[in-house]
C-alpha cells in the first residue's frame, strides 16, 4: 500500500521509496505504416523526326539564305559590299531566333559579324547585325573577327584574334530592351590579372570560347612556346566577368604540336561547355611516335570544392586495344584497334550532362600483303559518365552503305567526312557528313547529315538521315566544288587533319529546333535573278545558307510502379510507477511561509500559529 505523504502533524514527508510506490497513468504512441503499390503510365517525350528532313524538292523546305542586307546593317561597310562571306559555320538558337556568324577568312573583309534571323509568319527574317569593327585588331587582322563566337540567355561572346599586335580579345555583349550593347572586352590582362602562370604573347587569348550561365570556358592561353591553359571566368554583379581558374592542358614534354595553339581545342566544333562540364579535343595522343600521337584525345574539365580539375580520356583508355594487324597488315602501324583513327575529340566534340560525343578520322592503311589501301571507317563515339568515370557507351561507324573502303591508290578510297561536326541534346545526336555522295564515280558531293537516339532497350539507333535538300535538283552543280552541294561543309578554315583553325561546321539543337550548317550553298531560285542556272531556271547569288528544321515530339508511354507509404500514429495509455511524485501545497490565507527547513530527513513543521 502506498504510503501517505502528509502526516495529522502537517508534516510533509518525502520518503526515498515514494517514487516507487506512487502510481501514474501514462500516454504511450506507436506507429504502423502501410504501404500499397499501383501501376503509373505516363507518356514520356521520346525523340523528335524533324519535319521536312525527307523533303523530296528543295521548295519543301526552309532555307535560309545569306544575303546583301547583312553588309546594308553594317554600319562599319560603307559602300554595303560583299564579297564571298558565307553564313553557317557556326550557329546558335534562342527561343525563335537564329545566330549565325557571316565570315569570309581575309584580312579586308569587313563585314565579319553576327547575323541574327527572327522567325515570324513570313519566314525566317534578318532582324539585326552586330559587328567588330576593323580597327580594334592591329593591321586590320579582319580574319579572324567571328570566326568564333558563343552565345548564352542574354549573353553573346564574339571572339577577336590578334595574331600581329599580340592582343586578341573576347567581346561580351547583353541583350536588353535596347537590344545588344557590348557590356565588356576581356582581353589577355583579364586573363594574367588573376592567373599563375601569366599569357606570354596573348596571340591566341580566347581562341575559342563557352558562355554557359554565370561562367565563361575560354581556350587559347599560352605561356612560351608548348604551355597551353584554358581559364575559367565567372560573372559578377558588381565587377562583371571576373577570372577565376585555369588549368594546363599540355607542357613542353608533349610532342607533335602545331604551330598553332599546339593542337588543342583550336576550333569551335571541338570545344563544349554545358555549365557543369567543360570538353575539348586535341590531336595529342598516347605515346611519342607519330603512329600514337595523332590519336588525339579528349580534355574533361569537372569542379570541385578545390577548383577545376582535368582528365584526358583517349581511345587506349576507353579499352580499343584489339589487334587488328590480321585485317590491315603489321607494317601499318595499326596492329591496335584503337590507332585505326586519328584526331579523336579534335575533329569534334560535345558534351551534354552525362554524355560526350566525340568523334574521330578512320586511317587509309596500305597493306603491303595485298598491295592495296583499306579505308578505316570514321567513327562517332559516345562517353557516359559514372561513379567509375567517363567510359565509352557506344561506338556510331559511318553508316554510308557505298562506301569504297579497299582501293590499289590512296585517294581510290571514299572519304564521306562522317563526324565533322556534331551535336548532342537530351537522347539525340546529329553527325554531320559533308563529304557524302550517292556517287562515288561522280564529281557531285551532296553532303548529309545523320540523327541517332538512344532507345529504353539500350544502344543508339539511326533514326534519320538528312540530305541535302538541292539534291538531284538543277542547283546540284556536275562540278566537285558545287552549288549548294556539301551540306555541313566549312571552306574557310583549313582541314581537321591538317591542323587549320576554323574547320568544319557545328550543327545545333535546342529544344524542338534542329539547324544544320550550308555555308557553301551559293545559288537560290529567284524569279528573274541575275544567274541562269539550266533549263530557264534562273537564281540570285546567295553567302551561304541554313537549314531549320522544326521536330515533331514522338511519344512514348512508360509503365512504372508507384509506391504510396502511410503513417497510423496509436496512442494507449498504461499505468506505471516509479515516476515523479507530484507535490501540491495548500495553505490558510494568511499562514506564513515555509522557514526553518532542515536539510536532512525531512522539513520541519510549520513555526508558528496554524490554522485547523
Amino acid at each position: 500500500m502506498a504510503s501517505k505523504h502528509l502526516d495529522n502533524n502537517y508534516i510533509i514527508n518525502f520518503y526515498e521509496t515514494a517514487k516507487d510506490e506512487y502510481v501514474t497513468t501514462v500516454p504511450s504512441s506507436s506507429i504502423s505504416q502501410s504501404v500499397t503499390e499501383q501501376q503509373i503510365t505516363e507518356s514520356v517525350l521520346n525523340n523528335y523526326t524533324w519535319i521536312n528532313a525527307t523533303g523530296s524538292s528543295y521548295d519543301e523546305w526552309t532555307i535560309v539564305s545569306g544575303t546583301s542586307q547583312v553588309a546594308e546593317l553594317n554600319p562599319n561597310n560603307q559602300d554595303n559590299s560583299v564579297s564571298y562571306s558565307q553564313i553557317g559555320t557556326r550557329v546558335e538558337i534562342r527561343e525563335n531566333q537564329i545566330f549565325t556568324n557571316f565570315y569570309r577568312e581575309s584580312s579586308s573583309e569587313e563585314n565579319n559579324g553576327i547575323a541574327i534571323f527572327n522567325s515570324s509568319s513570313s519566314g525566317w527574317l534578318l532582324s539585326d547585325y552586330i559587328n567588330i569593327a576593323t580597327s580594334s585588331i592591329s593591321n586590320s587582322d579582319a580574319t579572324n573577327i567571328a570566326r568564333e563566337f558563343t552565345l548564352d540567355g542574354n549573353y553573346l561572346g564574339i571572339t577577336a584574334l590578334d595574331t600581329v599586335g599580340n592582343s586578341s580579345k573576347l567581346h561580351i555583349y547583353r541583350s536588353s530592351s535596347s537590344g545588344w550593347n557590348q557590356e565588356q572586352i576581356l582581353t589577355t590582362a583579364s586573363y594574367n590579372l588573376g592567373s599563375a602562370v601569366n599569357d606570354s604573347d596573348g596571340d591566341y587569348a580566347f581562341l575559342t570560347a563557352r558562355i554557359k550561365g554565370d561562367t565563361i570556358f575560354a581556350n587559347g592561353f599560352r605561356s612560351g612556346n608548348y604551355n597551353r591553359f584554358v581559364a575559367f571566368f565567372k560573372s559578377s554583379s558588381l565587377g562583371g566577368w571576373e577570372f577565376e581558374d585555369e588549368v594546363q592542358t599540355g607542357d613542353v614534354n608533349e610532342t607533335s604540336y602545331s604551330s598553332i595553339n599546339g593542337s588543342i581545342g583550336i576550333s569551335g566544333v571541338c570545344v563544349d561547355f554545358d555549365g557543369v562540364t567543360a570538353i575539348l579535343g586535341s590531336a595529342q595522343g598516347d605515346g611519342a611516335q607519330a603512329h600514337h600521337n595523332n590519336s588525339g584525345r579528349v580534355h574533361i574539365f569537372e569542379s570541385s570544392s578545390s577548383g577545376w580539375s582535368q582528365n584526358k580520356v583517349g581511345l587506349l583508355q576507353l579499352g580499343l586495344t584489339s589487334s587488328v594487324a590480321a585485317e590491315f597488315g603489321s607494317n601499318s602501324a595499326a596492329e591496335q584497334e584503337y590507332r585505326m583513327w586519328d584526331r579523336f575529340g579534335y575533329k569534334a566534340c560535345a558534351v551534354s550532362g552525362a554524355y560526350i560525343v566525340a568523334s574521330a578520322q578512320g586511317k587509309n592503311i596500305y597493306n603491303s600483303s595485298t598491295s592495296k589501301y583499306h579505308r578505316k571507317r570514321h567513327s562517332v563515339f559516345i562517353l557516359k559518365s559514372s561513379s567509375a568515370g567517363w567510359n565509352l557507351e557506344a561506338q556510331i561507324d559511318d553508316p554510308a552503305d557505298n562506301l569504297i573502303l579497299s582501293a590499289s591508290t590512296q585517294n581510290g578510297t571514299s572519304d564521306t567526312e562522317f563526324g565533322a561536326g556534331v551535336a548532342i541534346q537530351n537522347n539525340a545526336v546529329v553527325i554531320n557528313s559533308p563529304e557524302w555522295q550517292s556517287d562515288w564515280t561522280s564529281q557531285k558531293t551532296q553532303g548529309r547529315s545523320y540523327i541517332y537516339v538512344s532507345t529504353s532497350a539500350g544502344g543508339w539507333t539511326l533514326n534519320q538521315t538528312i540530305d541535302n535538300p538541292y539534291s538531284a535538283s538543277v542547283f546540284q552543280d556536275s562540278g566537285y566544288s558545287g552549288t549548294n552541294m556539301k551540306l555541313g561543309y566549312n571552306s574557310f578554315g583549313g582541314y581537321a587533319n591538317a591542323g587549320g583553325l576554323g574547320y568544319n561546321s557545328r550543327p545545333i539543337m535546342s529544344g524542338n529546333m534542329l539547324v544544320l550548317n550550308a555555308p557553301s550553298f551559293t545559288r537560290h531560285p529567284a524569279v528573274g535573278g541575275t544567274f541562269n542556272i539550266g533549263s530557264g531556271v534562273y537564281a540570285d547569288i546567295i553567302y551561304g545558307g541554313l537549314i531549320p528544321l522544326v521536330g515533331s515530339g514522338s511519344y512514348v508511354d512508360v509503365t512504372s510502379t508507384q509506391y504510396n507509404t502511410q503513417s497510423v500514429e496509436t496512442i494507449t495509455y498504461i499505468e506505471s510507477s516509479g515516476n515523479a511524485v507530484p507535490l501540491r501545497l495548500g495553505m490558510h490565507r494568511g499562514a506564513p511561509n515555509l522557514r526553518l527547513q532542515s536539510s536532512t530527513n525531512h522539513y520541519n513543521t510549520f513555526q508558528g500559529p496554524r490554522t485547523l
